[in-house]
C-alpha cells in the first residue's frame, strides 16, 4: 500500500513539474517576444546556434530571427525601417497608405527644344546648293543619337532645329554633337567652315509647335525683312533670357 501511495505521489509531483517548466518555456517566448517587438534583442545563444521565434506583430507577417550574436532582423535578409510593412516578400517594402511601386520605374519626359546658331562671324557659308544636305545630315546625327526631329531649316548664315530631347542626354552634349559632327561634314565638304561658339536654346510647350515648324519653314522669307542679329536679340527677349548686347555674338 506504501508502495502504490508512493508511486501515486511521484506522479502527482511529475505532472506538477512538468505543468510549470510549460508554463515557464511560454512565459520565456513571451518575454523575448515582447524585447524583440521594442527593439531590445534577448540573452546571447550559444555560439553557431540560432533560433526563429514567432512575434504576433502586425508589421511583420513572417518570423524574427534571433542570431547567435543576439541581432535581430526579420526574414528574409533585410531589416524594415520605422513606418514600413513587411510584405512577405524578399527584398520587398511596402510604406504604410502608399501603393505599391511597379519595378523598374519608368521616366517620361517631353522636352522640345528651339535652337538656333550661326556660322562663325556669320558669313554666308552655307549655299542653297548645300543647304538641303546640311539639314539632312544634321537631321541624320539627330536620330543617331535619339534626338527626335521636327524642323530643320535657315538660310546662309545661320541654322534653325526643332527637336525632343531624350532624358539621358544633356542640351550641352546634344549641341556638342549636333555642331560638331556637322561643322566636320561642312570642312570636308568646303576647305573653310566653322559654327560660332555659343548658341541660342528655347523651350517650346506642345502647343506652340506646329507655330515654331512653319517660322522655321519660312525663313527665307522671314529674313528678307529681318536679320539674323535683330531676329535673335528678338528671340532672347521674347524668351526673357536676361543678356548683355556686347556678348551676344562671337
Amino acid at each position: 500500500m506504501s508502495s502504490a501511495g508512493d508511486r501515486t505521489l511521484h506522479a502527482e509531483h511529475g505532472r506538477v513539474a512538468r505543468a510549470f517548466d510549460l508554463a515557464g518555456i511560454t512565459n520565456t517566448v513571451g518575454m523575448v517576444a515582447a524585447k524583440i517587438v521594442k527593439g531590445r534583442p534577448p540573452g546571447r545563444l550559444s555560439k553557431g546556434k540560432s533560433r526563429s521565434v514567432p512575434v504576433p506583430c502586425s508589421r511583420f507577417s513572417g518570423e524574427i530571427t534571433q542570431s547567435a550574436e543576439g541581432a535581430t532582423q526579420p526574414s528574409p535578409d533585410r531589416e524594415v525601417g520605422v513606418g514600413e510593412e513587411y510584405d512577405g516578400e524578399p527584398r520587398r517594402v511596402r510604406h504604410k497608405g502608399a501603393k505599391q511601386a511597379t519595378t523598374p520605374l519608368s521616366s517620361y519626359a517631353q522636352n522640345h527644344i528651339h535652337l538656333v546658331f550661326s556660322t562663325k562671324g556669320r558669313l554666308k557659308l552655307i549655299s542653297k546648293d548645300i543647304q538641303p544636305r546640311l539639314w539632312g545630315y544634321i537631321a541624320a546625327i539627330c536620330k543617331k543619337n535619339a534626338m527626335t526631329v521636327f524642323a530643320v531649316g535657315g538660310i546662309a548664315d545661320h541654322i534653325y532645329i526643332l527637336f525632343r530631347l531624350p532624358p539621358a542626354l544633356s542640351l550641352v552634349r546634344a549641341v556638342t554633337l549636333i555642331k560638331s559632327n556637322s561643322s566636320k561634314w561642312m570642312s570636308e565638304t568646303k576647305k573653310t567652315f566653322a559654327w560660332q561658339k555659343g548658341y541660342g536654346a528655347f523651350s517650346v510647350s506642345s502647343s506652340n509647335m506646329s507655330t515654331v515648324i512653319r517660322y522655321i519653314d519660312q525663313q527665307e522669307a522671314h529674313h528678307r525683312k529681318k536679320s539674323f542679329e535683330d531676329e535673335f536679340v528678338a528671340l532672347l527677349k521674347r524668351h526673357g533670357v536676361d543678356f548683355d548686347p556686347r556678348y551676344v555674338f562671337d
